[in-house]
């Protein structure tokens, strides 16, 4: 079948590549079946009670001193960048169910810039079974934590990365300004990824526009800081963010003793065999390539993206890492490397879609570091019950005080 271009009219002058058979467009009960049983087993992983995280039971603390009215980085502590905080606050403000929804809408929105790309490169069908089923089981994978801050960090660079693509530079760039508020040491992996759609459609003139975009922002953001006197506290932080990824967890080793460590203390050779089946992607992703006479922009832009977030990733966790879900970083280059094998998952889908939906849910699973089932493996009920629950160094404080906040 010849390729056809089409307008979908998707924002920022979308093109989708879909050959012009009817399999692509007609409705598969099947992938529907699957795409709802996938998300009904995911949604109880979403859910982790604050007292059972020591990270995430931080960030509500702090969360509930700031709508008391405390000022983040002075009257209330935690070294994560600000809007993590803010976002955290909205949801305790919302309720308890704001909290498991927050992560549910962050995977949706991961999903959505997800299947924009993928209607690039492969069908409608292929795209969909990618964002809706690989995505979310790559998301949640084994280095996943709920309410952690890489999941908003992840989502924002994929929407950047997307918006780019699509060509609206402007949004890309205000993502890229909030993600460096949100989740700092991720801006370079946005970076990467944005550059490689301009260079691929060489539009090197939009990078004008996502400077401006990030300026728009940062702004914004600096501007809250500064009247809630929070941005001079902020900036020091990450004076000392810096100086404790180079200090005693790592023996404060220098040099390539540091990187080195890093690695170590993220797993090791365990770490290096993470890193297959990324590997083996992009493996396939060149060869299938180098076979296509007339390869489009899209697909360039996505095989630059997937190697070059890999690398940069690489260089973050090596410079910062120090626990399993610090790996979460790895999601971004795996989900690039899910969208440069759509080509060839289009194909296998042709001739046959029920094992391709197999293979696109193995895949997946292997690249969220192939977790253990029994993290699916739990009642929803109480998983959200539990959220109200108190640790039990709380319980035996109310048993001898008087009940604070």
């Amino acid at each position: 079948m010849e390729m056809q271009e089409h307008n979908t009219g998707l924002p920022g002058r979308c093109f989708c590549f879909l050959k012009a058979s009817a399999w692509h467009s007609r409705f598969d009960p099947i992938l529907v079946i699957a795409v709802l049983t996938l998300w009904i087993g995911v949604l109880p992983r979403l859910v982790v009670p604050d007292w059972q995280s020591t990270d995430r039971g931080g960030y509500v603390s702090v969360a509930e001193r700031l709508l008391a009215g405390d000022t983040l980085y002075s009257g209330v502590f935690d070294n994560k960048d600000p809007l993590i905080y803010y976002f955290v606050a909205a949801q305790r403000a919302l309720g308890l169910w704001a909290e498991p929804a927050a992560e549910i809408m962050l995977i949706a929105i991961a999903a959505a810039a997800t299947y924009f790309m993928a209607v690039k490169v492969s069908s409608q069908w292929t795209a969909a079974a990618i964002s809706l089923i690989a995505v979310p089981i790559v998301l949640t994978g084994a280095s996943y934590w709920p309410g952690f801050t890489e999941l908003p960090g992840i989502v924002l660079v994929l929407v950047a990365i997307t918006a780019s693509a699509c060509v609206r530079p402007v949004l890309a760039g205000s993502c890229i300004g909030l993600l460096a508020f949100i989740k700092l040491i991720f801006v370079p992996i946005a970076l990467l990824g944005v550059s490689c759609f301009l260079l691929a459609r060489r539009e090197f003139f939009e990078a004008l526009a996502i400077a401006v975009g990030a300026f728009m922002s940062a702004l914004v953001v600096v501007c809250l800081l500064l009247v809630r006197a929070e941005l001079l506290p902020f900036i020091e932080t990450i004076k000392l963010n810096i100086a404790y990824s180079q200090g005693s967890l790592i023996g404060s080793k220098k040099g390539l003793a540091s990187l080195v460590e890093h690695i170590r203390r993220i797993g090791g050779w365990r770490f290096v065999g993470q890193l297959a089946p990324i590997s083996l992607a992009i493996m396939l992703i060149l060869i299938a390539l180098s076979g296509i006479f007339e390869r489009s922009r899209a697909q360039l832009g996505i095989a630059g993206a997937c190697i070059s977030t890999l690398v940069g990733s690489l260089l973050v966790l090596s410079l910062t890492g120090f626990w399993e879900y610090h790996k979460q970083i790895l999601y971004i280059p795996s989900i690039f490397a899910l969208l440069g094998l759509g080509s060839l998952l289009d194909l296998a889908a042709k001739r046959a879609r029920l094992p391709t939906l197999g293979l696109v849910i193995l895949t997946g699973y292997l690249m969220a570091g192939a977790p253990v089932p029994t993290k699916y493996i739990q009642s929803l009920h109480t998983s959200y019950a539990e959220l109200t629950w108190l640790s039990p160094e709380a319980q035996r404080l109310l048993e001898i005080g008087k009940s604070v906040t």
